[in-house]
């Protein structure tokens, strides 16, 4: 019987020019996934991409409601960087999605929401950390 060779180490793959780091991240923060699209990672990106928009759609459908900072609510500032996170999506949405607060489904939207935009700033930190060469 002969021995088996120890599984390969991933190494993480060579650091990126500048550029591509920035590139990264704002293809990630315009485009959830985007960040890992540029970088050619196209499963990651497709996945990410897919769930984001999964979740994004799941709270619009359960009545969430877009936040805005509020002036004397610390809480609020919060949950509006958590959805800063969906990029342009944010901004769009805000004029657009009105969340009924008396809804019995609303809190699940709202917690989707913050997910969402919280999940893209992960993703957006994973993609930079590939680009410059902290991972694979």
């Amino acid at each position: 019987m002969s021995p088996k060779a120890p599984p390969a180490s991933r190494k993480p793959a060579p650091a990126a020019p500048g550029a591509l780091l920035v590139v990264a991240a704002i293809m990630g923060w315009l485009l959830p996934g985007g960040g890992h699209l540029a970088l050619r990672r196209l499963g990651r990106g497709a996945v990410g991409l897919a769930t984001i928009a999964i979740l994004f759609a799941a709270g619009v459908a359960f009545e969430g409601e877009i936040p805005r900072p509020e002036r004397g609510s610390l809480l609020s500032y919060g949950k509006t960087f958590a959805c800063l996170g969906l990029g342009p999506s944010y901004f769009i949405a805000r004029g657009q999605v009105r969340g009924d607060s008396a809804s019995v489904t609303s809190e699940y939207g709202n917690t989707l929401l913050y997910a969402a935009g919280l999940l893209n700033m992960l993703l957006i930190l994973d993609a930079y950390d590939i680009a410059a060469g902290r991972k694979s």
